[in-house]
Parts: C-alpha cells; structure tokens; sequence
C-alpha cells in the first residue's frame, strides 16, 4: 500500500519536533510511506524546524499555503477561521488523490501518536476509521473526537438533524456519525468526500471535519472510530511538560503515551 502521512501545521514550535519524532518512528510495515506538511501562517519558527527536520529526506515534503482568512483559533473559531482550516485539509485531500496514494493517514500536529498506529488502523480495513484523542479540557476521554449523527424524524412531531457528544467506552470500533484529529482515509472516501462541502444554507459554521464527514455520509461512506487506540492530545505547552517528564524517566515514546492515557 501507498500511504501518505499529512497534517496542516501553524505556530507549532514548540512541540513540532516531538510531533515529528513520533511519525518518523510509525511501524510502517512493508507500505510505502510518505509525508507532507502544509505550513500556513506560521509567526513563530514553525517552518524552520519543518525544513530543518525534512531536508535531505527522501518522501518528505514541506509545502506553504497563503491564505486571506485567519489563524484558526481553538478558542474563538469564526467562520472565517473555519475555512481556512478546510481549505488547508482540503489540500491535503487533493494532494492524496494526485499523488495515487491508496491512503491518506491525517494526524493534528499537537497530538503524539504510538508506533502501532498506521498499522493497527489499516488492519481495520475500512474507508475512514480514526484513532480515540480525548478533550483535555474536560476530564480525560469523558469527550473525545467523536460525535455521534441522529438523523430527522420527519413527520409533524419530528426534530431536526442533530449531533450529540459521543460517549466514549474505552474498547473496540464503533461507527459514529462524525471524527476527526487522528484518522486513515481510503483513496474511495477521499475521491467521494470533502471538507469545502456545502449542502445548504449555514454549514460554513460547521467544523471542517463535520463538514468532511456529511459529505461523506452523503456518498454512502460511514465513519468508525477505534476506542482501544488512544493517542496524547498536548493541548497546550502543560500537556507536552507531561509527556516530557514521563520520557525522562526512561520510558519510551510509547510507553509514556500508554501511562498518559491510562490515567
């Protein structure tokens, strides 16, 4: 299989050569692997480090994208923000499919990622399967990348199409009706979705992989999310400290991520 690992990246200096270090290190098996990284609006020393780390690597590719819209900011998320994002990820998406990638393997640059992950999550063998990364902000995995879809009812009592948060139970592979963060695409997923999807009228608002998964939902293609392989979600500068002190002592990558989401 060829498979290419990806992420949009903007002012992650500070923990980018730790992101990097976990996806040089992937099993990958007997699959061609390569990467890309689209750099956009970076003020810190972002792209630097990106060429630094990359240069002279064979499949390893930084690119730029100069966008009008804002920063995305996890905070305050205008539309404007939102589409940035989307179009970023939506690169990434085309960039897959005009490479003849069979896959496309999209990790958010502030999450740590285990070894196993590229082939525990092709072993699944499904068109968009994501790996569990928690919400920090509310107690570890009691929110994660997930959300679950409940369609309309119809009819004169009916409601509307609505998402609700998805309740995590800590094993096996579940369909949800959207995810992201984390996750492998098939070349079929890749080809029939996208994140610039714009049924009607307000989905601007929507997040970019909310957006990315109706698109698909509307190709026929279901989402899954593997519950048993959890990754590291650095929040911010506290949630890296974490992970830095478990690394010196002794532990390996992998096994600082097991005992940060074993918690």
């Amino acid at each position: 299989m060829k498979v290419l690992v990806a992420s949009p990246v903007c002012n992650r200096a500070w923990i980018i050569r730790e992101f990097l270090a976990c996806l040089e290190n992937l099993d990958k098996g007997e699959h061609q692997v390569d990467y890309y990284f689209i750099e956009n609006g970076s003020t810190d020393e972002t792209l630097a480090i990106l060429w630094d780390h990359c240069d002279n690597k064979d499949g390893w590719t930084v690119g730029c994208m100069e966008l009008q819209e804002p920063v995305y900011d996890r905070g305050e998320s205008p539309v404007e923000s939102l589409n940035r994002l989307a179009k970023v990820r939506d690169k990434l998406r085309t960039l897959a499919i005009a490479g003849d990638y069979d896959y496309l393997l999209s990790v958010d640059s502030d999450i740590l990622v285990p070894t196993n992950l590229l082939v525990d999550l092709l072993a699944h063998e499904q068109h968009f399967v994501a790996a569990t990364v928690a919400n920090p902000a509310y107690p570890l995995f009691s929110a994660v990348n997930a959300h679950r879809y409940i369609p309309a009812t119809g009819g004169p009592l009916g409601n509307k199409a609505r998402w609700t948060r998805w309740v995590y139970s800590g094993e096996g592979l579940h369909e949800v009706g959207s995810t992201g963060a984390v996750f492998l695409a098939d070349r079929e997923a890749l080809e029939k979705g996208n994140y610039l999807f714009l049924e009607e009228p307000g989905m601007e608002d929507l997040p970019e992989d909310v957006r990315f998964s109706l698109s698909c939902k509307a190709q026929g293609i279901c989402e899954y999310l593997d519950e048993s392989l959890r990754c590291w979600h650095c929040w911010d500068q506290s949630f890296l400290d974490t992970y830095q002190t478990q690394l010196s002592g002794d532990l390996s990558s992998d096994e600082a991520i097991e005992s940060l989401v074993s918690l």
